[in-house]
């Protein structure tokens, strides 16, 4: 995730649109048409050079390591292109410090800005352009007159000028956020479009800026986003620099206070890095206790492999516990357990805690409906298995080629949509290997299919514990 996709999010859409106010009109004249078989790789180097420009007018200016410096390093395991990586940065910061002490607009500094944004096109796509480090006249001719149509006085900082900054914590909510510029009180992103007008997408990723410069602060010295109260955009292909007052673009009933505890409750949740930091305390305040007292109570390894057989279904990684403390003592044993605590095991936890109705709401679950599935569904599937496993296996067992296999699925082929990608899988499998196969058929999904091949004329269906609506339903296809 980065503020870019989590600004796709609908939630997120719909509580900036429903406080803040895109401003209409269109911007202005275009001076600068797109000649370029590169535009998109023009715009980034266009950001470079703004930057680049900026701190020569601004001394004082404070700039973050470039995004080209990551890429740098991400290839350095690659050859050739971890040497050319390396020899772009050096040029680059060569041609920049030249353009500090003189102030002259190369062309050495405009390909080195090229080169760097398609170092940061591997950054954000790890795709590794063709031909890296090699540019098109084209492009730099085009920079040229981009760079040309700057006024530098409309960027002249009076108190501080931030250069890509982050924000702190607050870009780490939503794994990735830099603005182009902070300058005083405004928050400026650089746009090289060719459009005419200030789409959505634009408005609401400076909003996305300013909402995390007010939760996490912004730059190195984490300046408070409280102090920012215009967001603008400058248009390199119009020349036109648009500056808009908070307040102004601020909904009436907007409170900004109530915006950023919910823009943050919704990046946590999706952020899988805090989402499951956030479940997991919850999962501690709710259950830990209940917990302690089970797994305290075990006197023995053999009791513990005893409750966790109860909960195999739920957890992959249990295995991988059994080989690890298989030569611990029961001390060492319980303490390792307390480790499986975490979002990973969460119906391993509630299975141990003899939790029936768990607080999906307090767990604060964005995929409560999918916990609750599978929890209901492994509940079923342990009951399916108590009444009709042993049937299921001498069934299949009596099974002597193939062909009795595909005869015996025939008949239930009405109950079940994933029995042709069966027939493909086993398609060129022994008889044993297809039996085998067939065995993780037997789940929540092909209950019905397990009950016609065990020929189950009148299924008690109360002790599969269904929810009265699947309950309803099953009978109803079972009976037709």
């Amino acid at each position: 995730m980065s503020l870019t996709r989590f600004l796709k999010n609908k939630d997120v859409k719909k509580l900036l649109s429903d406080n803040f106010e895109k401003p209409k009109g269109k911007i202005g004249e275009i001076r600068i048409i797109s000649n370029t078989r590169h535009p998109a790789l023009v715009g980034t180097a266009f950001d470079y050079l703004m930057r680049f420009c900026l701190k020569y007018y601004n001394q004082n200016a404070e700039d973050e390591e470039w995004i080209a410096e990551k890429a740098g390093a991400m290839l350095e395991v690659f050859q050739p292109e971890g040497v050319i990586a390396q020899d772009i940065i050096e040029f680059a910061k060569e041609s920049y410090s030249i353009y500090l002490a003189d102030g002259k607009i190369t062309d050495e500094l405009l390909k080195s800005t090229l080169q760097l944004a398609q170092l940061d096109v591997y950054y954000r796509s790890l795709y590794i352009p063709e031909n890296i480090g090699s540019i098109d006249d084209a492009d730099i001719q085009e920079l040229k007159n981009l760079i040309e149509l700057v006024n530098f006085d409309d960027f002249k900082a009076k108190s501080y000028c931030l250069l890509n900054p982050t924000f702190g914590e607050a870009s780490r909510l939503v794994m990735g956020a830099d603005a182009d510029l902070v300058i005083d009180n405004k928050i400026i992103d650089i746009k090289t479009v060719s459009s005419n007008y200030l789409t959505t997408e634009m408005f609401q990723q400076n909003i996305g800026y300013y909402l995390l410069g007010r939760i996490g602060g912004i730059g190195r010295n984490k300046i408070k986003g409280s102090t920012i109260e215009k967001i603008g955009f400058y248009f390199s292909r119009h020349g036109i620099l648009k500056l808009y007052n908070i307040k102004d673009i601020k909904k009436s009933k907007t409170r900004i206070p109530y915006i950023l505890t919910q823009f943050e409750s919704i990046a946590r949740k999706y952020n899988p890095i805090l989402y499951k930091e956030d479940v997991k305390k919850n999962l501690y305040e709710l259950y830990f206790d209940i917990w302690q007292s089970k797994i305290s109570t075990l006197k023995s390894k053999k009791q513990v492999w005893s409750i966790l057989g109860q909960t195999s279904e739920y957890s992959q990684s249990i295995n991988v516990f059994y080989k690890e403390v298989k030569n611990y003592s029961l001390e060492e044993t319980i303490e390792q357990l307390n480790n499986y605590f975490n979002y990973s095991n969460i119906l391993v936890i509630l299975k141990i805690c003899e939790i029936d109705n768990p607080d999906w709401d307090e767990l604060g679950l964005k995929d409560e409906d999918d916990f609750k599935k599978i929890y209901y569904h492994e509940k079923v599937e342990a009951n399916l298995k108590v009444l009709y496993f042993e049937n299921w296996q001498s069934k299949i067992s009596t099974l002597k080629s193939k062909k009795q296999v595909w005869s015996i699925l025939g008949q239930t082929s009405e109950y079940s949509q994933s029995l042709s990608a069966f027939y493909k899988e086993v398609k060129n499998y022994s008889l044993e290997e297809t039996i085998e196969q067939l065995n993780n058929y037997f789940n929540y999904s092909n209950i019905l299919l397990i009950l016609k091949i065990c020929e189950i004329e009148y299924p008690n269906w109360d002790k599969l514990g269904l929810t009265s609506s699947d309950l309803n339903e099953f009978k109803r296809i079972y009976a037709v």
